[in-house]
């Protein structure tokens, strides 16, 4: 697919995002916080609505597991209940907790009299993330994302569907009634056309992050089998560190957002 074959609509998803990405980036610390603190209520007082839209997806993910569609373990995966709400609710409060990775100074360096070079942290941008099974993943991602000035998609799996729209619409309505945050910071994809789509697009995205096995990205001719490597260079250590990322990543995806969080608070970014 060219690039001149995506639709409008995901030409506007993705303009939407860049814009609300360039608000965010540049909002205040306590402003993310709010929002943060509104979103862990909103999962609260709606925790009847989420469980009611989880059970139709258990239902669809059990007839998976009966046809071999589904593993037994992503099965269980989909599965929310009320404690994982609450934990959901307690990990947006976590993150608000966090200070702000954002507009740091990690390096200074003198160059001349008056001339001076600073090295400062700063948001990654819009960033496309596919996951599978877990709901709560779109809490996680959306966190992280939101705390650390970037703008996501999101495309989890046909098996959490419900659930995943459930969970996406009370993080725009939160951001709708706030006065700071552009609600378009966070956004949703639901189907295989439409990541082949952003794929296409990729150069219009700041990162991508699939999160599976190379069979499941082969039908968007994502090619996993290649070593994708990151320079990360240490703000200390003055080194290089080559991350292999292959088929599968061992990292749970709530994790490598922290380290991306992490990356954006301590070190640079010096290319692929």
């Amino acid at each position: 697919m060219k690039n001149s074959q995506v639709s409008s609509a995901i030409h506007k998803q993705v303009k939407q995002a860049r814009e609300a990405f360039l608000v965010l980036a540049n909002l205040e610390n306590l402003h993310k916080n709010n929002v943060l603190h509104e979103l862990a209520q909103a999962l609260r007082e709606n925790s009847a609505e989420i469980l009611a839209e989880n059970a139709r997806d258990m239902a669809e993910a059990q007839k998976m597991l009966e046809c071999g569609e589904l593993s037994a373990s992503a099965c269980n995966r989909v599965l929310l209940n009320e404690e994982k709400i609450e934990q959901m609710a307690q990990n947006c409060e976590s993150v608000a907790a966090l200070p702000d990775p954002a507009g740091k100074i990690i390096q200074a360096t003198r160059l001349d009299e008056g001339l001076d070079l600073y090295r400062v942290s700063c948001p990654i941008g819009v960033i496309l993330v596919i996951f599978e099974s877990r709901p709560d993943v779109v809490i996680q991602i959306s966190a992280l994302a939101l705390k650390s000035g970037n703008a996501v998609i999101l495309k989890g799996g046909k098996e959490a569907q419900n659930s995943n729209r459930i969970l996406a619409k009370l993080i725009r309505n939160t951001l709708a009634k706030n006065d700071t945050v552009p609600e378009n910071a966070v956004s949703l994809v639901e189907s295989r056309d439409e990541v082949s789509q952003l794929v296409k697009m990729s150069s219009e995205l700041d990162l991508i992050i699939p999160r599976g096995s190379n069979r499941r990205f082969q039908c968007w001719d994502m090619q996993m089998d290649f070593v994708m490597c990151i320079w990360i260079k240490l703000q200390m250590k003055r080194k290089a560190l080559r991350l292999h990322w292959m088929q599968s990543w061992i990292i749970p995806l709530s994790a490598m957002l922290w380290k991306l969080y992490l990356c954006i608070k301590n070190i640079r970014l010096s290319g692929w």
